[in-house]
């Protein structure tokens, strides 16, 4: 009985995502400012944006929401390359004084001819889109914009990169931990070399405390 040309297409979907390249989880920049300088910081995100050429699509001022059109620009990307981009960026200030920068970030590939997120091995990417969104919000909230690398969470490809006392495991930079330097409350020294903290779950760790 031949297959159902509904039942192949969908099969193929699934086969083209599985054999696809990984994609590294990266994390919006979050950060706080005191709820009386909502309207200066929503200022100050609206005059980023639009110093850096980007077109507003979304302002919903009453739910801290701006989202941008695409633009093309040249990033970073595999080691010291700079590559071809398509990204838009979405932000959320609110007036409860929480706010994060979200940038969502194309590469051009000239293998596949097509733009794409950056892949899994591309940790220089990864890590320059990262640090893009923390610049940005720190811009956004006036603060400083040097920035310290290799803080926990940071993205990394060795211990180098990571700030005095963290260790590079899954191409993330962590406090290193032992039997003679134990992590801080809410976190939990797991096994890697000599072990590295991470944060444990809300529910776990109450438990422990009991």
């Amino acid at each position: 009985m031949p297959t159902s040309r509904a039942l192949i297409l969908p099969l193929v979907a699934v086969l083209a995502l599985a054999c696809g390249p990984k994609r590294l989880a990266y994390r919006p920049a979050e950060g706080g400012f005191p709820k009386a300088s909502y309207e200066e910081n929503w200022q100050r995100a609206l005059d980023a944006l639009e110093a850096r050429g980007y077109s507003i699509q979304i302002s919903d001022r009453s739910r801290g929401i701006l989202g941008t059109q695409e633009v093309e620009l040249q990033v970073p990307c595999r080691g010291e390359q700079s590559c071809l981009a398509r990204q838009s960026i979405q932000m959320r200030i609110r007036p409860d004084g929480k706010a994060s920068v979200s940038i969502a970030r194309k590469l051009w590939s000239s293998v596949t001819r097509q733009f794409a997120p950056p892949a899994e091995t591309d940790v220089a990417g990864m890590a320059s889109l990262e640090r893009d969104q923390e610049l940005l919000l720190k811009e956004i909230l006036g603060e400083k914009t040097a920035g310290s690398r290799g803080a926990d969470g940071d993205l990394c490809e060795k211990d180098d990169q990571c700030a005095e006392g963290r260790v590079c495991a899954q191409r993330r930079c962590y406090r290193g931990c032992s039997d003679e330097s134990p992590c801080p409350p809410l976190f939990a020294c797991t096994d890697h070399e000599d072990g590295v903290c991470r944060p444990v779950a809300q529910g776990a760790s109450d438990a422990a405390a009991e």
